[in-house]
């Protein structure tokens, strides 16, 4: 979850004494300088990318993926790619 300035969360957080980033490039999903839970950010992205792994590798997901691909012989070294830097990065 992101805490946009102007919202009610955003203003919940800076009560509650949390020192948020004004740089609006900070508030990436994927590599956020934001960590408001007790976890360490580091067992966060393991968990992140074990269920990216679980959800996108179940064999009857690939299929169906593959299915919907208009051009495949063209898009399937990107799609393999990008699956590769979401599943395995950092």
């Amino acid at each position: 979850m992101i805490p946009f300035k102007g919202t009610e969360l955003f203003n919940q957080i800076q009560h509650a004494g949390f020192d948020l980033p004004t740089d609006w490039s900070k508030y990436e999903p994927y590599q956020s300088q934001i960590n408001l839970s007790e976890v360490e950010e580091d067992e966060i992205y393991k968990l992140r990318k074990k269920a990216y792994r679980r959800f996108y590798c179940n064999p009857r997901r690939l299929i169906s993926i593959f299915r919907l691909i208009p051009n495949k012989t063209n898009m399937l070294p990107f799609l393999t790619l990008l699956f590769a830097r979401r599943a395995y990065a950092r």
